[in-house]
């Protein structure tokens, strides 16, 4: 992973001390904690990776379960997300904006929890509420 693709506030984990929240980043080493509030450590580049999507984190996300297929929503404001698995991809998921008469939505491959996490933060300017 890339520090480039961080913001502050993402949950990245480490082999040891799993899910952390990014407080600082820098060209060769971000700071991170187990919760706001404590300690913050130091971690090299390469020390850490993604938090990958699960069914399990999409829905302590917020995101809701609907259908037959794995597809889940979230509203916020005036934004409509959907998340879907798709037979195309064997990892991650595929992400759309829900928008009335447009019959095939943009849509981006994810696969990190940080990656939704900045997603929907770009159109909401609000942080995702996580539940873990």
């Amino acid at each position: 992973m890339k520090n480039i693709e961080l913001r502050l506030g993402n949950l990245i984990q480490t082999t040891y001390e799993g899910v952390l929240i990014v407080q600082g980043i820098a060209p060769d080493h971000i700071l991170a904690c187990k919760k706001i509030g404590l300690p913050t450590g130091y971690y090299p580049i390469g020390s850490f990776d993604f938090v990958p999507l699960t069914d399990r984190i999409i829905q302590k996300v917020g995101f809701t379960k609907f259908g037959k297929y794995t597809t889940y929503n979230l509203s916020i404001d005036k934004w409509n997300f959907q998340i879907e698995k798709h037979p195309a991809y064997k990892t991650g998921y595929i992400f759309f904006i829900d928008i009335d008469d447009v019959a095939a939505p943009p849509s981006v491959h994810i696969e990190s929890l940080h990656h939704l996490q900045n997603l929907i933060f770009d159109f909401t300017g609000q942080e995702l509420t996580i539940k873990l």
